[in-house]
């Protein structure tokens, strides 16, 4: 929707960061790093969010990129 912001928290941005980064890996040089804590502290956010309004869509791109990580991961780890 237009004029939607999403507010994530400090360890909610490094564990995106460093999901994203091990994503870059496999196109760079065919590697994929787990990140255990990051998916845990994404887990953990859409288990606390109330689905309401801007929260549905934060909890909506967080379970995305889960679900992203894992089918990488199934493949590449």
């Amino acid at each position: 929707p237009k004029n939607t912001r999403v507010n994530f928290s400090g360890d909610e941005k490094m564990a995106l960061l460093k999901i994203s980064s091990s994503i870059k890996d496999i196109f760079y040089d065919g590697t994929f790093k787990r990140e255990d804590d990051s998916v845990e502290t994404l887990r953990s956010t859409i288990k606390a969010l109330e689905i309401s309004g801007e929260n549905q869509i934060k909890s909506h791109i967080l379970y995305e990129v889960l679900m992203i990580y894992r089918l990488l991961d199934s493949r590449y780890a």
